[in-house]
């Protein structure tokens, strides 16, 4: 079994990588999914960050905001250029699936 600290990490990697992936995205677009981030996970990449560095149960709720916006991101995905690609939903969908299964193992250490 993972500890905590290692399936924080995992998260800190899955924020990490859904960050990075903004700049494959076109400029305009890249604030929008900041701010959607934030409105929908009450946090920032780097409130998250910093919230990650000493996880609790506290944290539990937020991190049920976060898998359940790394759980719907195809939805949102699909309404961009992304969606007429089936290969990039496929992608999209295995990254999106695989960061939620990181934050709900958190979650679950935790609980």
């Amino acid at each position: 079994m993972s500890s905590v600290v290692e399936l924080a990490a995992a998260v800190q990697r899955a924020l990490d990588d859904s960050e990075a992936e903004l700049k494959d995205m076109p400029f305009f677009v890249r604030p929008m999914v900041r701010r959607g981030l934030a409105s929908r996970t009450g946090r920032s990449f780097d409130e998250w960050r910093a919230a990650l560095r000493s996880p609790s149960a506290a944290l539990v709720g937020d991190l049920e905001q976060l898998a359940d916006h790394f759980r719907t991101a195809p939805e949102r995905a699909k309404r961009g250029p992304a969606g007429r690609s089936d290969e990039a939903m496929a992608i999209i969908s295995a990254r999106a699936a695989s960061r939620e299964a990181a934050v709900r193992a958190l979650i679950a250490a935790l609980r």
